[in-house]
C-alpha cells in the first residue's frame, strides 16, 4: 500500500518552514536520487550539512503522515558536522 501525500498535505506539513539551503546540496541530492541505486549514506551526509534542510526533513519524517511511534532525531555526528561546516 502506497501512502502518497497530496499537495495540500505537503503544504500543511511544511507550513512555517523557510529553507535557505545551499544550492549545491540540492543539486547533489537531485543527481543522487536520479541514480539507479541511490547511496543513502551520501544522501544522509549531504542533508546533514545543511541545518535548515535537516530540520525540514525531520519535521516531515516525524509528521503524522508516517505515524511513527518513536520520533527521529539528528545523529550527534550530524549536529557536529553542521556546526563545524
Amino acid at each position: 500500500m502506497t501512502n502518497l501525500l497530496n499537495e495540500s498535505e505537503l503544504k500543511h506539513i511544511l507550513q512555517g518552514i523557510s529553507i535557505p539551503p545551499q544550492p549545491q546540496i540540492l543539486v547533489d541530492l537531485q543527481m543522487e536520487q536520479a541514480m539507479p541505486d541511490p547511496d543513502m549514506g551520501f544522501i544522509s551526509s549531504a542533508i546533514s550539512q545543511d541545518v535548515s534542510l535537516s530540520a525540514a526533513v525531520l519535521k516531515f519524517v516525524n509528521s503524522a503522515h508516517f505515524n511513527l511511534e518513536k520520533k527521529n532525531h539528528l545523529h550527534p555526528a550530524s549536529c557536529h558536522d553542521a556546526r563545524s561546516g
